[in-house]
């Protein structure tokens, strides 16, 4: 039996093109032209680290095996390759090159070097040269460098045992453009029904925010951890307008994947990270509904921004005070007056420091509380005419915070793609090198 794992990235373009789309055309291309061939794991959709400026290295890639034991070589994948997608980037208008990496049945050696490229491309940066370093020692063919660090994590998470959940993909016909035609409130209905869907429809707002905007050609993407409820979900949807093909990919997204513990000292620039300490100062609140706030670890300090889009998770933040033990899951960015902040993508509140509140003592005689007489003149009761000019010790209580402990998220449509809802924190995830979800496509 002769396997090829084939990986993809940088297809994404402005112009009605993506990865994910061309996985599609491809996939469909070597089925029906290579005699013999047999999609038998994937297709994966990989996210890496967000704050790494580069958008086409590792911003969406994908990766599939394929059996071809019926003797199809890496050339043949190769020149199908070149042909359609050539084709692909002239029907959607695409400058510049994409990354095809190709291993055949790649050994423990292998998969253990890419899975560390990828752990590593989750939270940090990771240069061009090391992707095409991989490739070249262990005689890995590849076209196209400049996504070949996607293209490299697409490979290491394939055959990793990370948490994993779903999205099935659904494809616009070629050509069609303007609004999507679902409908909104039946959408509402139907993928709020399911406990096992995420992310797709801000009840708050009424909204589908599982269909894209954009001019690509997805026309809804529903993310879920049960692929089965994903597919009795989308048949229950009104869509007005013909679909060329869907496909569920098993990925990593809305699975913390780039939560890595860093010291707020030892934070670089693009770096996600998450990070544990106490509130320093007060929260300030900017123009927008902006939130502001400074965090110590004891190595360092950093002030951490949640934008107004991160709401709820923002408004959490401004009730926060000195003192304050939290946890923050975002990302190190350098900003031309600031410096280098972090940008909040989820937020833990472990610890609410006490608020003591001072109230005057109550009458002796009556009962009710007494009023100052005047600074150093003691204290006089209007209920009952009692005064004293004794120095009473004042009533300490400590007040009720109005914050539960976290964890804290956007609401759906804002939540980053690696981020975990807070809905999915107690649940047992499938794993990326497990069957479930395989080959779950209408073609």
């Amino acid at each position: 039996m002769k396997h090829l794992a084939i990986t993809l990235d940088g297809y994404d373009t402005n112009f009605s093109g993506c990865t994910t789309h061309y996985t599609i055309f491809l996939i469909k291309k070597i089925l029906k032209e290579i005699n013999g061939a047999k999609l038998v794991k994937g297709p994966y959709l990989v996210r890496l680290n967000p704050n790494i400026p580069l958008k086409t290295r590792g911003n969406a890639s994908v990766s599939f095996l394929v059996d071809v034991s019926s003797g199809s070589s890496v050339e043949k994948i190769l020149s199908l390759h070149r042909r359609y997608s050539e084709k692909y980037s002239s029907t959607n208008e695409r400058n510049g090159k994409g990354t095809i990496l190709i291993s055949e049945d790649p050994v423990d050696i292998v998969k253990k070097e890419a899975y560390n490229i990828y752990k590593k491309a989750l939270s940090d940066y990771v240069p061009i040269i090391e992707g095409i370093r991989f490739a070249d020692k262990f005689g890995l063919v590849f076209e196209g460098e400049k996504s070949i660090i996607g293209a490299v994590s697409a490979l290491g998470y394939m055959y990793s045992g990370d948490d994993s959940t779903f999205e099935l993909l659904a494809y616009r016909m070629p050509g069609e453009t303007g609004e999507r035609k679902i409908d909104n409130l039946t959408a509402g209905k139907v993928l709020l029904s399911y406990k096992t869907l995420f992310n797709n429809f801000d009840e708050k707002r009424k909204l589908l925010v599982a269909s894209p905007k954009g001019p690509d050609p997805v026309l809804i993407g529903i993310r879920g951890y049960e692929p089965k409820d994903m597919v009795d979900a989308f048949y229950k949807l009104k869509i007005e307008e013909k679909i060329w093909e869907w496909c569920i990919f098993k990925t990593n997204q809305h699975t913390d994947a780039h939560k890595v513990f860093r010291r707020i000292n030892d934070l670089r620039v693009y770096q996600a990270a998450y990070i544990y300490g106490t509130v320093t100062k007060k929260p300030e609140v900017k123009k927008g509904g902006h939130v502001l706030i400074e965090v110590s670890d004891g190595s360092g300090t950093i002030d951490v921004i949640f934008y107004s889009e991160t709401n709820p998770m923002n408004e959490i933040a401004s009730r926060l005070k000195e003192g304050d033990n939290i946890g923050i899951l975002g990302g190190a960015v350098e900003k031309k007056d600031e410096g280098i902040i972090f940008e909040a993508e989820k937020l833990w509140v472990y610890f609410l420091s006490p608020t003591v509140k001072e109230l005057n003592p109550l009458c002796p005689k009556c009962g009710k509380r007494l009023k100052s007489a005047g600074k150093g003149k003691g204290y006089k009761c209007d209920n009952c005419g009692f005064k004293t000019s004794e120095k009473l010790e004042k009533i300490k209580i400590i007040e009720k915070r109005d914050i539960l402990f976290g964890p804290y998220t956007p609401r759906s449509g804002r939540i980053r793609h690696l981020v975990k809802p807070a809905s999915l924190e107690s649940i047992v995830l499938p794993k990326a090198n497990d069957d479930i979800g395989n080959r779950t496509c209408s073609f």
